[in-house]
């Protein structure tokens, strides 16, 4: 069961909570049974709450031990129809786990890795383009001081 922190808004409005998840995050969960407009959020819709932000809070890209986005994965194995089991590894300091995670948390891998993915590609394009203006430059360079001849061909 989390740890929880409870305890009343100034406004009288609302009831917050602080909640500590498994994985050691901290968050507030505001009831608001005491607002004017006579809502209350149920116990399953503040379970939800908490799993939506633990997930959107979970970022596999990032290693736990050098806090650097390149984590990949090694291999997955579909568990159920909402989970994976998946290997990971940082090859920055060479970290590795294996979990199971739920199909969102997954999804939003996946979609960061093609994010990242993407980027290097750009940068890449970037740097040859670059490298590629460097020679021609240079080429020009050694043509107009006289350096390349028609015979060097």
């Amino acid at each position: 069961m989390p740890d929880s922190d409870d305890r009343m808004d100034p406004d009288h409005r609302r009831y917050i909570r602080k909640v500590t998840l498994p994985s050691g995050k901290t968050i507030e969960v505001i009831d608001f049974e005491n607002a004017s407009d006579g809502m209350q959020l149920t116990p399953q819709v503040q379970r939800a709450e908490i799993i939506k932000e633990e997930a959107e809070a979970t970022d596999l890209r990032i290693c736990p031990e050098c806090h650097l986005d390149l984590v990949y994965p090694v291999s997955g194995v579909e568990i159920g129809s909402t989970s994976w089991k998946v290997e990971l590894l940082c090859p920055n300091c060479w970290w590795t786990a294996t979990d199971v995670f739920d199909g969102v948390t997954i999804e939003r891998f996946d979609e960061g890795l093609q994010e990242s993915t993407e980027d290097l590609i750009d940068a890449l394009r970037r740097l040859a383009r670059a490298n590629l203006e460097d020679d021609f430059n240079a080429f020009i360079d050694a043509i107009n001081a006289g350096a390349i001849l028609p015979e060097d061909f």
